[in-house]
């Protein structure tokens, strides 16, 4: 019995060739002759099978029909996603370390969970058409015998293409930030940042000096104040930040870590001082 299963990506087929390779390592344990080979062109994988008897034959196509159907419940979407936007995004090192990353992070997806039946039913079908040769292009399998899946997978792509996007503008903004912090920023490496008794924001330099300051009431609505900090850090050229009473919300934080290095304070000297502690109502000054 033979079983040829085509795949065109050549990382998707590397990860076919793999877990077929286990699958058949175990039927040999079970005294089941089997090897996988590959034609020259490279993206046709052989199964091939020295069953004994129909009842084997039949084992051994419902043991590849559930190593397919996992494969597609893991890979469908990259697989998919590959086939739907082949040449359409910038071939850009940034974003396809984005695409590769929001791939990942969507392996068995929860809403592919309820056609695991469909895709189990529709394998074991195809797999039953012929006893002795079988030809499967998965490719294809998944735009013609699994249409179902069409509209989760189309929705999933499209989160990745708006994510691995959305990643890329962030680099590029975090790049231009960095240029612009080493052609126009101040040079103040280590700046100090201090959640008041009030719960004002005040920047100060090493010996406590007050660089900059935000009440409050300045906050922008909603927003907090992590986009002044953000901003105002920049324009002072800072490099680390030693935090006193504050830290970076989880949205925040990542563009933080990028631009600069985070230290905080358990306490120390300067949360003492008493020209820190809050007893002002003027605006922020200006760097």
């Amino acid at each position: 019995m033979e079983i040829a299963l085509r795949l065109r990506s050549a990382p998707l087929r590397k990860i076919l060739r793999e877990g077929l390779a286990r699958e058949l390592q175990q039927l040999r344990k079970e005294r089941i002759p089997c090897r996988l080979d590959t034609d020259k062109e490279g993206d046709l994988l052989w199964v091939k099978v020295e069953a004994r008897s129909e009842s084997e034959r039949r084992y051994v196509k419902l043991r590849l029909g559930r190593f397919l159907e996992e494969f597609f419940l893991c890979h469908g979407l990259t697989l998919y996603f590959h086939s739907l936007w082949e040449g359409e995004l910038p071939n850009s090192p940034v974003l396809q370390q984005a695409i590769r990353e929001a791939l990942s992070s969507r392996r068995k997806n929860p809403s592919l969970a309820p056609f695991r039946s469909l895709i189990a039913e529709r394998l074991s079908s195809y797999l039953r058409s012929s006893s002795s040769s079988i030809k499967l292009d998965l490719e294809g399998f998944l735009y013609f015998r699994l249409k179902e899946l069409r509209l989760p997978l189309s929705r999933l792509a499209y989160e990745v293409v708006d994510e691995a996007l959305f990643y890329q503008e962030s680099e590029e903004l975090l790049d231009f930030l960095t240029s612009f912090r080493q052609r126009h920023g101040a040079s103040y490496h280590r700046v100090h940042c201090y959640r008041t008794a009030a719960g004002g924001v005040l920047l100060c330099d090493g010996k406590g000096k007050e660089l900059a300051y935000l009440s409050p009431s300045d906050f922008p609505e909603e927003e907090g104040p992590e986009d002044w900090i953000l901003g105002t850090l920049i324009l002072l050229g800072a490099r680390q930040i030693v935090l006193h009473g504050y830290f970076p919300s989880s949205t925040a934080l990542p563009l933080f870590t990028r631009l600069f290095r985070l230290k905080e304070c358990r306490g120390c000297s300067l949360c003492a001082v008493p020209k820190l502690k809050e007893n002002r109502s003027h605006q922020a000054k200006e760097p």
